[in-house]
């Protein structure tokens, strides 16, 4: 688990962010699943891109598909790191 300055810890349990309502069904999720390439197991989110989505942007950060697979494999998912990669 990693930390940030404001003292949480991530990932967090999905009811404690703000914001939080559950997780609809998506037509798409077997296919998304196909394509999707995070590797965080147990993910509750995986296949549910605009679940995914919204998550991450709470958190400030991007979601695993924003990322190379070597870069994906970190678990660090700050923009910040986005674009460090990219210079």
């Amino acid at each position: 688990m990693r930390g940030n300055a404001g003292g949480l810890r991530f990932p967090l349990p999905e009811a404690e962010l703000p914001g939080y309502t559950r997780p609809m069904n998506c037509q798409n999720q077997s296919k998304n699943i196909a394509v999707c390439n995070c590797t965080y197991g147990g993910c509750p989110r995986h296949g549910i891109c605009c679940e995914c989505l919204a998550y991450h942007r709470r958190l400030n950060e991007l979601p695993a598909c924003y990322f190379t697979k070597e870069e994906e494999r970190t678990y660090d998912r700050s923009i910040r790191y986005f674009i460090s990669r990219r210079r």
